[in-house]
């Protein structure tokens, strides 16, 4: 969503609650980006001993972030003044399962309200080694397509915040545990040139509460090709695209 930053009315963290040490991590941004000021964690917060024992946990976390309990803390932001959200494609850019789950929680909202939704249009090749070689896809896929510029100067700052932060619980028990997780919070790459540089294609999957992906052929095999990552083995939510 990087290259809407400058315009976006509020930057939700909808995949699970936020914590003190999200607080510090979002409060090492560059200062230009006011992005603070409009950081809205949906889920409230909890403290850095419950997120490391509960959120930490891909199956203990599974039951409380689902599809129905993600739209019911969605659902009071897809109301006026907003018109449109820009969020995760359908196979949540790498496969990333919160992605793909977030994903569809905003496409069945906006299409109770009216709203329209756009994502990247951008997939990695099944042969990849590294994130840097995304393939745009948009054209194959048929929709709408705007050009977002993804400026290289800003992600690397973001991502340097995200990669020099070390998180602490009251344990070391839980600190221990917090730290074996954290790696997995930046899931792109890390390599230098690890992301979707310069003039990249958005594609729009809701216009106007209508979804343009619904029995799309070419949206269903990427979701196919594309593994599931990050995810309890025993959560059927995403395990079967029939939405």
């Amino acid at each position: 969503m990087l290259p809407f930053w400058p315009v976006a009315d509020k930057f939700l963290l909808a995949a699970y609650p936020a914590a003190p040490m999200f607080d510090e991590l979002i409060n090492s941004f560059p200062p230009r980006l006011n992005y603070r000021a409009r950081w809205t964690p949906i889920w409230s917060s909890v403290d850095n001993d419950i997120w490391a024992e509960i959120f930490t946990d891909r199956c203990k976390r599974a039951p409380i972030v689902t599809l129905a309990s993600m739209k019911a803390h969605l659902r009071p932001f897809f109301a006026a003044p907003i018109r449109r959200v820009v969020t995760h494609n359908n196979w949540g850019e790498y496969g990333h399962a919160q992605h793909r789950l977030v994903n569809i929680a905003v496409r069945q909202l906006a299409v109770e309200t009216g709203l329209d939704v756009w994502s990247l249009g951008t997939r990695m090749p099944a042969e990849a080694r590294e994130q840097s070689q995304y393939v745009d896809v948009a054209r194959e896929l048929g929709l709408p397509t705007i050009e977002g510029f993804f400026d290289a100067g800003l992600f690397r700052d973001v991502r340097a915040a995200y990669l020099a932060h070390i998180p602490n619980a009251s344990t070391p028990e839980l600190t221990a545990k917090f730290r074996a997780w954290w790696p997995t919070l930046w899931t792109w790459s890390d390599q230098p040139e690890a992301f979707p540089m310069g003039w990249r294609p958005f594609v729009k999957l809701v216009d106007k509460g209508v979804d343009l992906t619904a029995g799309n052929r070419v949206m269903r095999r990427i979701e196919e090709e594309i593994a599931v990552a990050n995810d309890c083995l025993t959560n059927p939510t995403i395990s079967k695209p029939d939405w």
